[in-house]
């Protein structure tokens, strides 16, 4: 995957995302990442709602979880 300047860093416990904030960096990045997983991300508008998040498994922001979803996020499945 790889990851721009300006990213969420999302905070998951058990099944659902706890939060959120946004991370800045020197310089965009490759890593390696989880195959996307659903999390539960409720809000006022949607109490059911979900989220889309993988976690980066490779190099300094391992075990941060991302959504493909998100603007200068790119996610590709190994093949």
């Amino acid at each position: 995957m790889t990851v721009g300047r300006n990213f969420n860093s999302y905070a998951v416990v058990g099944d659902r995302v706890t939060g959120f904030r946004t991370v800045t960096v020197e310089s965009g990045f490759q890593a390696l990442a989880t195959s996307p997983v659903s999390y539960r991300f409720p809000s006022f508008s949607d109490p059911n709602g979900t989220k889309d998040l993988v976690r980066i498994v490779s190099g300094p922001y391992a075990d941060v979880y991302v959504s493909p979803d998100d603007a200068g996020v790119s996610f590709q499945p190994a093949s």
